[in-house]
């Protein structure tokens, strides 16, 4: 699986510009998105602009403007864990590893016509974990 590093590319705007040729991209500050109601861009693709990225983040918006589902690890020992507890395997898809070092991995988007949201998965004794987010529309990575 590709691993990618998502600080190389925030450094370099020309890597935004290659994302954008196929996702749709939203400017970040840090983390946050920085335009209000850009959930919008999940299902309408993102004009992408250069100026609205200099000195900023991008944010690859789920959903079916990019054809993306994005299964977001924020517990990966425990995850794994209920992984190979459960005999599950991961599919072989294209793994991006995040700023803090956690993994996303990316899935098409399902094309059936059904919107899929966002869906977080709680650790079963510690309620307060989450092990895991599945990031459709609505969401951004």
């Amino acid at each position: 699986m590709p691993v990618v590093n998502p600080q190389a590319l925030s450094s370099d705007i020309s890597q935004f510009e290659k994302l954008a040729e196929r996702f749709s991209l939203i400017p970040l500050d840090g983390k946050r998105p920085i335009e209000a109601n850009w959930q919008r861009f999940c299902t309408t693709r993102r004009a992408y602009k250069t100026e609205d990225f200099e000195d900023r983040n991008a944010g690859i918006c789920c959903g079916p403007a990019s054809g993306l589902l994005v299964l977001d690890v924020d517990a990966p020992d425990a995850f794994m864990t209920i992984v190979e507890s459960q005999g599950f395997s991961l599919p072989e898809t294209m793994k991006v590893q995040t700023g803090s070092g956690k993994p996303h991995y990316y899935f098409r988007y399902p094309d059936d016509g059904r919107l899929y949201g966002n869906k977080g998965f709680k650790h079963p004794v510690f309620p307060r974990l989450t092990i895991f987010d599945v990031r459709g529309t609505g969401g951004q990575v």
